[in-house]
């Protein structure tokens, strides 16, 4: 039989439903499927091209708290006088700023405060006369830290998304952030929760930003916010903050484009950049304020083992005139993070490479055309592939889809090595392949339905074995009649039939 109408219309109408469904997730991005798709392009783009360091090498040196370092000196927290003194130590080797990346949230365990109220009530006993004093007369080194951290230049941190289940307050500003344009916190997550440092060392150090949000250990990292919103105040990240202190910045600039007519091909509405004021640094960033993060390899990178600082065996001379970023990768588990360059960083190793990211003005951006080209790109390439497999052979259909997807693959590379610009090749790809498929696969099924047709009217007219014989050679077959135009007419009797 011929093909039904449905099925006609279906074969139609599938492979133009292949388009619609990438554009909708070109659009919408359900449950994270485009964005997956354009993460692994891209981390394969900073693996084949990773970040060169600047000629002045990196800028920022992680301090880190590490297994080695935890083994001889504990798991983080640590006691405030043993930070204390991994502070001034870094201090004392010339650091230009130093940055603290873990909130000091809670008071020292240390402290004659909180080991008074460890072992009260003293025991009644003459043994014991006298020691509550003598225990209060102990140094604080909270005091001793905060007092530090005001004669350095220096920030301290917060976690956004953090529960905090002591010391719960609105965190300190220490410089204003002035939008240009629209208003920025419509563009930005908001966090109903956060873990902030305690009061005393958010006024005693110069500054006061927030870390990378709370993220379950192993996860992917690609971008820092550099700007988050805590319940309808924005802060800034805890790297514009070190950056500013170390630089002398007064303040925050942060340009929102918009267009003017409220649409334009060329502008996305959202953060565009943030400028730090009084310096000539700032970061380009996407939509939502965060860095797309850029990893190098190991020459972009300068760890020291927080431990070796400690004992004196480091070599200190790494961090003169350079910003210290003091982080921990071991605390009793491993608070490690997955990156684009396939190398597991802890929280401030990835502050750091992002610091030095800013200075030496190595950016990735989004241009706000790339995702109208996109989908402009699916829109129109998809149209000719299904032309061209539904007009010619599938072969022919297969190399033309070939030879777009490759083109649109080079384009996004040559974006990328030459102006670092993030434009995704492999939706519009995997796109063009799957309706190119769809197409064919219709076709063929149409195809294969005449087919049948045809076989079963000549094995109504022809034996079996001449069925078999036409089959085996359809040239024995010849082409005759001709067509001609015929009129019917068509009679009926009044009362026996109906028509």
């Amino acid at each position: 039989m011929n093909p039904t109408p449905a099925f006609r219309r279906l074969s139609a109408i599938l492979p133009g439903l292949v388009l619609v469904l990438s554009l909708a997730v070109s659009i919408y991005d359900p449950q994270g499927a485009g964005s997956y798709l354009r993460n692994q392009v891209f981390d394969l783009y900073q693996r084949i091209l990773p970040r060169e360091a600047g000629p002045e090498g990196p800028h920022a040196v992680y301090v880190d708290i590490d297994a080695d370092t935890a083994k001889t000196y504990g798991t983080w927290p640590w006691p405030r006088k043993r930070l204390a003194d991994l502070v001034s130590r870094v201090s004392q080797a010339g650091a230009s700023a130093i940055l603290i990346d873990m909130p000091l949230s809670d008071q020292d365990p240390t402290s004659s405060s909180e080991l008074m109220r460890l072992w009260a009530p003293l025991p009644a006993d003459e043994a014991y006369e006298g020691f509550g004093q003598s225990l209060a007369r102990l140094p604080d080194y909270d005091r001793q830290l905060a007092s530090l951290l005001a004669e350095t230049p220096s920030a301290v941190s917060l976690v956004p998304g953090k529960t905090a289940f002591r010391n719960i307050h609105t965190p300190l500003r220490r410089a204003a952030i002035v939008p240009q344009g629209s208003d920025p916190r419509h563009y930005i997550d908001t966090y109903e929760n956060w873990r902030a440092s305690l009061t005393s060392f958010e006024r005693a150090a110069k500054g006061n930003g927030a870390t990378l949000p709370d993220t379950s250990a192993g996860a992917t990292v690609r971008g820092l916010p550099m700007l988050v919103n805590l319940k309808g105040a924005l802060y800034p990240s805890n790297v514009l903050e070190i950056l500013r202190v170390a630089k002398g910045g007064t303040g925050y600039s942060a340009k929102v484009a918009t267009p003017d007519n409220g649409f334009s091909f060329e502008i996305e509405p959202g953060i565009h950049s943030i400028a730090i004021e009084g310096t000539d640094i700032g970061a380009q960033t996407l939509k939502d304020g965060s860095l797309v993060l850029y990893f190098g390899g190991e020459t972009t990178r300068t760890r020291v083992s927080a431990g070796r600082i400690l004992s004196g065996s480091a070599d200190t001379g790494v961090l003169a005139d350079r910003i210290a970023v003091i982080g921990v990768s071991v605390n009793g588990s491993e608070r490690m993070y997955g990156t684009p360059s396939g190398m597991p960083l802890g929280s401030g190793a990835i502050a750091a490479n992002a610091i030095d990211q800013i200075v030496d003005g190595h950016f990735l951006t989004r241009p706000g055309w790339a995702p109208v080209a996109e989908q402009l790109f699916v829109l129109i390439a998809g149209v000719i592939v299904i032309l061209v497999v539904r007009r010619f052979r599938f072969r022919w259909g297969v190399i033309l889809t070939l030879v777009i997807a490759a083109g649109a693959g080079y384009g996004s590379w040559w974006a990328f090595e030459n102006h670092r610009w993030l434009i995704d090749p492999a939706l519009g790809g995997l796109t063009l392949f799957a309706a190119a498929l769809t197409c064919a696969m219709m076709t063929r099924l149409h195809t294969e339905d005449e087919i049948r047709f045809i076989e079963t009217q000549f094995s109504r007219r022809l034996s079996s074995s001449g069925l078999a014989k036409v089959k085996a050679n359809s040239r024995i077959i010849q082409a005759e009649g001709m067509l001609r135009d015929v009129t019917s007419v068509v009679v009926g009797l009044r009362g026996f039939n109906i028509i």
